[in-house]
Protein backbone atom coordinates (compact mmCIF):
# COMPACT_ATOMS: atom_id res chain seq x y z
CA UNK A 1 0.00 0.00 0.00
CA UNK A 2 1.00 3.84 -0.55
CA UNK A 3 -0.14 6.78 1.60
CA UNK A 4 -1.40 9.27 -0.16
CA UNK A 5 -1.23 12.86 0.90
CA UNK A 6 -4.36 13.92 -1.07
CA UNK A 7 -6.46 11.78 1.04
CA UNK A 8 -4.97 11.48 3.23
CA UNK A 9 -5.37 8.09 2.79
CA UNK A 10 -3.88 4.68 1.86
CA UNK A 11 -3.56 3.26 -1.94
CA UNK A 12 -3.64 -0.37 -2.95
CA UNK A 13 -1.33 -1.69 -5.43
CA UNK A 14 -3.62 -0.44 -8.57
CA UNK A 15 -4.25 2.95 -6.99
CA UNK A 16 -7.61 2.32 -5.35
CA UNK A 17 -8.38 3.96 -1.82
CA UNK A 18 -8.34 1.18 0.58
CA UNK A 19 -8.43 3.66 3.74
CA UNK A 20 -9.00 7.10 3.31
CA UNK A 21 -9.15 9.40 6.42
CA UNK A 22 -12.30 10.97 7.03
CA UNK A 23 -13.04 14.25 9.25
CA UNK A 24 -15.45 16.81 9.23
CA UNK A 25 -14.52 20.43 9.27
CA UNK A 26 -15.35 22.06 12.41
CA UNK A 27 -15.57 19.04 14.06
CA UNK A 28 -13.05 16.79 16.55
CA UNK A 29 -14.34 13.67 14.94
CA UNK A 30 -12.59 11.62 12.66
CA UNK A 31 -12.44 7.97 11.00
CA UNK A 32 -10.72 5.79 9.18
CA UNK A 33 -12.74 4.07 6.51
CA UNK A 34 -11.98 0.84 4.77
CA UNK A 35 -13.57 -1.10 2.01
CA UNK A 36 -15.63 -4.05 3.32
CA UNK A 37 -14.17 -6.72 1.10
CA UNK A 38 -10.63 -5.72 1.41
CA UNK A 39 -10.87 -5.44 5.14
CA UNK A 40 -12.84 -9.61 5.08
CA UNK A 41 -10.20 -10.91 3.19
CA UNK A 42 -7.79 -9.56 5.28
CA UNK A 43 -9.17 -10.84 8.54
CA UNK A 44 -9.68 -14.16 6.79
CA UNK A 45 -6.09 -14.30 5.46
CA UNK A 46 -4.35 -13.67 8.67
CA UNK A 47 -7.40 -15.27 10.58
CA UNK A 48 -7.76 -11.89 12.93
CA UNK A 49 -10.18 -10.54 14.05
CA UNK A 50 -10.81 -6.17 14.76
CA UNK A 51 -11.22 -5.16 18.22
CA UNK A 52 -12.26 -1.65 19.49
CA UNK A 53 -12.58 -0.04 23.01
CA UNK A 54 -14.55 2.92 23.64
CA UNK A 55 -13.47 4.89 26.74
CA UNK A 56 -14.75 8.08 27.95
CA UNK A 57 -14.68 9.51 31.29
CA UNK A 58 -16.71 12.90 32.13
CA UNK A 59 -15.35 15.14 35.23
CA UNK A 60 -17.40 17.68 37.15
CA UNK A 61 -15.14 20.97 37.17
CA UNK A 62 -15.92 23.17 39.54
CA UNK A 63 -13.47 26.57 40.63
CA UNK A 64 -11.79 24.31 43.08
CA UNK A 65 -10.48 21.88 41.01
CA UNK A 66 -7.03 21.78 42.71
CA UNK A 67 -8.75 20.92 45.66
CA UNK A 68 -10.19 17.53 46.52
CA UNK A 69 -12.30 15.32 44.51
CA UNK A 70 -15.06 15.68 41.98
CA UNK A 71 -17.74 13.77 40.98
CA UNK A 72 -16.44 11.70 38.09
CA UNK A 73 -17.97 8.48 35.73
CA UNK A 74 -15.80 6.34 33.75
CA UNK A 75 -17.59 4.17 30.54
CA UNK A 76 -16.27 1.26 28.46
CA UNK A 77 -17.35 -1.13 26.06
CA UNK A 78 -15.12 -3.48 23.82
CA UNK A 79 -16.49 -5.15 20.40
CA UNK A 80 -14.96 -7.14 18.15
CA UNK A 81 -15.29 -7.36 13.87
CA UNK A 82 -14.71 -11.25 12.40
CA UNK A 83 -14.03 -11.65 9.05
CA UNK A 84 -18.19 -12.47 8.75
CA UNK A 85 -18.78 -8.66 9.70
CA UNK A 86 -20.91 -9.44 12.61
CA UNK A 87 -20.35 -6.87 15.90
CA UNK A 88 -20.05 -9.05 19.06
CA UNK A 89 -20.48 -6.59 21.69
CA UNK A 90 -18.50 -6.97 25.11
CA UNK A 91 -20.44 -5.90 28.56
CA UNK A 92 -20.58 -2.35 29.21
CA UNK A 93 -18.66 -1.07 31.73
CA UNK A 94 -18.86 1.74 34.45
CA UNK A 95 -17.24 3.06 37.34
CA UNK A 96 -18.65 5.90 39.36
CA UNK A 97 -16.80 8.31 42.25
CA UNK A 98 -18.71 10.81 44.48
CA UNK A 99 -21.74 11.69 42.42
CA UNK A 100 -24.19 12.99 44.51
Amino acid sequence: MTFDMRGPGWLDTAGAPVFPHYEEPGDESRALLVRKTFLQNFLVEHSLELVVWHWYERMQLRDDYHQGKHPYVESSVIARLGADMKIGQGTPQRAERDLE
